[in-house]
């Protein structure tokens, strides 16, 4: 179902079926080969993961025998990498309840009691971009772009045309883009073919979940395997999508021969790897996440991983360097998570990203990830001012890993959804009221597929889609935020 590139595609009915079993009165016509303004009715169908901050253990990937083995360029199920922080201190308990979402008979679910978008902090003014920075105005309603992959072009089949009823269509209005995490397992399936459906219908930005990590690439030494990652990039392209890369530099998704280098070869390990991954890629993707989760959950410094433990911070700027070197246009990020709002982590990661862009290391922007526990969210208004002083430095932001629990808000599950629904809109209402917010990306689609099950148990039922692909609440908030409503 929607092999063919969105311009070849004719009129298709899709029908959204509730997860209670109605089926909403209104049926969408969705003509995806003409441009948003033109459009009728649209269609709604309907990580890297981070250590917990009290410590506890957790499950890793950091070796080969624990990464998603690939078999002819299909991973397995998805694994947690780490345990999860939501920058609140507070570890959430598992919840063994099904994951069935419930939602309102409109597929776009009901208004629920949303924080107004100026009450989550007004954009400062945003500094002048460099000569690689993404024009966050480049992907109009239409999703023209001008052909640069860094801007989310990738030649022709790249048009971008989404319904503005959809959460990609909702966001090319304002010049930015909703993107989600995937493995290729999913893509085209035929025994799942609502995952192609919805991921094709919502979102215009994929983010490789495994498939472009070291584990992956470079699972044998001198053996590398780009197939998966060239699968994702594949359908991407057929779809009009743009790519990020995920990742190049992190302490854990290693092989086991990374973590047995001898300290004298770790650098010149490193320098051959994104030489050879970024290289690989090169000219079709639109950014790299370089160097992922270096700084510790406290703020105090950075993480005893083999690149520092043998480089020390240097290896950060070192990796920067070479990506630029394999690349001249991609755009370049730090990705972390727990350094939303203002803390003494991201204190440190503005820090950092400052001292690397004042050294004239090739920073383009950050990720911030967004793992959030809904009972006790980040506040707003602190995650506005730590957006607004990353932006003043010249940088790009995206929300690159969003998912909101809610297994511990109270009350009954559709006032749990609720509270998801203002949760989505309010957090992407930051990222469209500034221009230089290029994106936000949710760590998957759906409850159905997702690390945080494997983490925390089942029931806290995450991201905007349920089990059964049905649009929950959250749907509507992020259209609702990235239309300003």
């Amino acid at each position: 179902m929607f092999a063919d590139h969105a311009r070849k595609r004719s009129d298709t009915i899709l029908r959204v079926v509730n997860s209670d079993g109605r089926e909403p009165s209104r049926v969408f016509n969705v003509r995806w080969a003409v441009a948003v303004a033109s459009l009728g009715l649209a269609a709604l169908t309907g990580c890297s993961s981070e250590e917990d901050s009290q410590g506890a253990a957790a499950p890793a990937d950091a070796s080969a025998e624990s990464s998603p083995a690939v078999d002819g360029g299909v991973d397995e199920s998805p694994r947690p990498e780490t345990s999860a922080n939501d920058g609140q201190n507070e570890p959430v308990p598992d919840a063994m309840d099904d994951a069935r979402s419930e939602v309102t008979p409109d597929a776009r679910g009901e208004d629920v009691g949303r924080t107004d978008a100026a009450e989550a902090g007004s954009p400062s003014a945003d500094a002048t971009p460099d000569a690689r920075d993404v024009d966050a105005g480049s992907g109009g309603a239409d999703g023209a772009t001008d052909g640069n992959p860094r801007d989310g072009g990738d030649g022709p089949a790249s048009d971008g045309a989404r319904p503005i009823d959809t959460m990609a269509g909702a966001a090319l209005t304002r010049g930015h883009h909703m993107g989600t995490a995937v493995q290729t397992a999913l893509l085209d399936s035929a025994t799942e073919p609502l995952f192609t459906t919805v991921l094709t219908t919502h979102y215009d930005l994929l983010v490789a979940e495994y498939q472009m990590k070291w584990g992956t690439t470079q699972a044998t030494r001198g053996v590398f395997n780009f197939a998966p990652g060239d699968q994702i990039v594949a359908f991407a392209s057929r779809h009009g999508m743009m790519v990020k890369g995920h990742t190049l530099v992190w302490h854990q998704s290693l092989p086991a021969w990374v973590t047995a280098l001898a300290p004298t070869e770790v650098g010149a390990v490193l320098d051959a790897q994104i030489a050879a991954v970024v290289g690989h890629w090169k000219g079709q993707l639109y950014a790299w996440d370089v160097v992922n989760e270096a700084i510790t959950d406290d703020g105090a410094g950075y993480r005893s991983s083999i690149w520092f433990q043998h480089l020390g911070a240097a290896f950060i700027e070192r990796s920067f360097r070479a990506a630029r070197a394999a690349d001249p246009s991609v755009q370049l990020l730090y990705n972390d998570y727990g350094a939303e709002a203002l803390s003494a982590k991201s204190n440190r990661v503005y820090t950092l990203v400052r001292d690397l862009k004042n050294a004239g290391v090739p920073i383009d922007g950050v990720g911030l990830q967004f793992h959030v526990n809904g009972a006790a969210p980040p506040p707003l208004g602190d995650v506005a001012t730590n957006l607004d002083r990353l932006i003043a430095l010249g940088l790009t932001v995206n929300f690159s890993e969003i998912d909101i629990r809610v297994a511990d808000v109270p009350g009954t599950q559709a006032e749990k959804l609720a509270r998801q629904r203002t949760l989505y809109h309010d957090i992407i209402a930051l990222c469209a009221a500034r221009p230089r917010c290029h994106s936000a990306s949710t760590w998957g689609i759906t409850d159905k597929h997702t690390w945080i099950d494997m983490q925390y148990g089942a029931g806290h039922m995450p991201l905007p889609f349920d089990v059964n692909y049905a649009a929950k609440p959250a749907v509507a908030g992020v259209i609702d935020a990235w239309l300003g409503k």
